[in-house]
């Protein structure tokens, strides 16, 4: 079982998004081949279009027939996606129309999700999330067990940083299992 190595750099290897070992990871994150591919496909579109940068785009795809709800391709922050109104609409129609969501974002860090991505899950009824590292890491991961507050987030990630700030590799199982208290599964997918 490979560690995560620490690798900061934004920068994408567009030439293996199209790779057998990385397109591999979509095959099983559910049960339907459509969902899949539009999971891929979107993660190739997201690491294409914010490659170089720090800037994170969300898609929201239906969990039922791999329909693009929504695509937020403009955020301007870094290491974050802002909530605009158009998302806050489109899922407000897509929970009306009783379609199942999934949320994926990038990670310019190549970093597992975070406490913050699974509170966002759970207050606005993800079925799940996937994260996808410009560093070709791809993650899955449910909701938190409650709305926790930023501060709960901020406590949780001060866990993590204190022991992995030590490490020469990155270790993910910690990560996981501080997530674990609050509810949330984070998985990282090796191989489909």
């Amino acid at each position: 079982h490979a560690r995560l190595r620490r690798n900061y750099n934004n920068t994408v290897a567009e030439k293996a998004l199209d790779a057998p070992g990385f397109v591999d990871k979509f095959k099983s994150i559910t049960e339907s081949k459509v969902v899949n591919d539009a999971i891929y496909n979107s993660a190739v579109q997201m690491l294409k279009h914010r490659n170089g940068t720090n800037h994170e785009d969300l898609y929201l795809i239906d969990g039922k027939t791999g329909e693009i709800i929504h695509a937020h391709t403009t955020s301007e922050k870094d290491y974050a996606v802002v909530y605009d109104d158009a998302i806050k609409l489109a899922i407000a129609k897509a929970k009306q129309s009783g379609k199942s969501i999934i949320a994926m974002h990038n990670h310019p860090n190549g970093l597992p999700p975070t406490m913050d991505d699974g509170v966002s899950a759970f207050a606005r009824g993800y079925e799940f999330g996937v994260v996808v590292g410009h560093n070709m890491e791809v993650f899955t991961y449910s909701h938190t067990s409650k709305n926790y507050t930023a501060e709960d987030c901020k406590k949780a990630h001060d866990i993590i940083n204190q022991v992995t700030a030590l490490e020469v590799d990155f270790d993910e199982e910690l990560w996981y299992t501080v997530l674990e208290k609050y509810g949330m599964k984070v998985r990282r997918i090796i191989d489909g």
